[in-house]
């Protein structure tokens, strides 16, 4: 049973990611600028999200409407959690280029980004935990596969023409 648990955590968790709405504001380097509603890609995403969830998963109107809701619901909370991971992760990055001395600030930092990255997990198992409830477990099952199939169709994306993953970040070998 706790494999079970396991497996679907950490399941959700992914699938989860790659169905976020929302792209990591700032400099464009996590993607759009804009935030959710505010993207111009957002209304695309969306209509393929709702024709995905109803003709792929095969759930009703009613069952599509419900889970799209849910997701909405939690969209804002994820979007405040990524906004402050990506901020923390700012200032750690700071700190390192600047050779920082600052053991307590290092510390707090790294703790910091922990707590946001628990929080995110969490915040994430509710939202599977509110959409598993709708559903059957076919349905869920369906979702599933779905989800891991677009995960995989962006990273496929993401290193494409690559061999491997690539070099890695600009200066990371130095």
């Amino acid at each position: 049973m706790k494999h079970w648990v396991m497996m679907l955590t950490v399941i959700a968790g992914t699938m989860w990611m790659v169905t976020d709405a929302q792209a990591w504001p700032g400099d464009g380097r996590r993607g759009c600028k804009h935030k959710g509603g505010d993207c111009p890609h957002h209304e695309k995403f969306m209509k393929a999200r709702s024709e995905a969830l109803r003709q792929k998963v095969g759930l009703t109107e009613e069952k599509a409407s419900a889970v799209e809701t849910i997701m909405l619901q939690f969209r804002d909370q994820r979007w405040e959690i990524k906004e402050r991971i990506h901020s923390l992760h700012e200032e750690l990055e700071a700190l390192v280029e600047e050779d920082s001395k600052d053991d307590a600030a290092y510390a707090r930092l790294a703790a910091d980004i922990r707590t946001a990255l628990q929080e995110m997990e969490a915040l994430k198992v509710a939202e599977w935990d509110a959409i598993s409830a709708l559903l059957t477990p076919r349905e869920q099952a369906r979702m599933m596969v779905l989800r891991h199939k677009l995960h995989m169709k962006k990273m496929k994306h993401f290193h494409k023409g690559k061999k491997g993953f690539g070099p890695g970040p600009e200066g990371f070998d130095d």
